[in-house]
């Protein structure tokens, strides 16, 4: 996947990157998984540091990505299909 040369996202392009819903990427905001940033009028967009970084958040979230995307993973189920 080509990443586009912008600094900030919105959260529709973020959650492009990510295979994510925006639904999703507002229950992280909610649950402090991936906290977005604000502009003046209250509206979330983030940053490519946000993509890149390593930091705790982030592995979370791969890990909920690629379980989410699993073949054979069934969602809200521990066994494979």
């Amino acid at each position: 996947m080509r990443i586009p040369n912008i600094t900030n996202y919105k959260p529709k392009e973020f959650a492009a990157l990510l295979n994510v819903t925006v639904k999703t990427l507002q229950r992280w905001d909610r649950e402090k998984i991936l906290v977005a940033n604000r502009t003046p009028t209250n509206r979330r967009y983030y940053t490519y540091d946000q993509y890149t970084c390593n930091s705790r958040a982030s592995r979370k979230i791969r890990i909920r990505v690629r379980l989410f995307y699993m073949p054979g993973y069934r969602a809200g189920s521990r066994q494979m299909i």
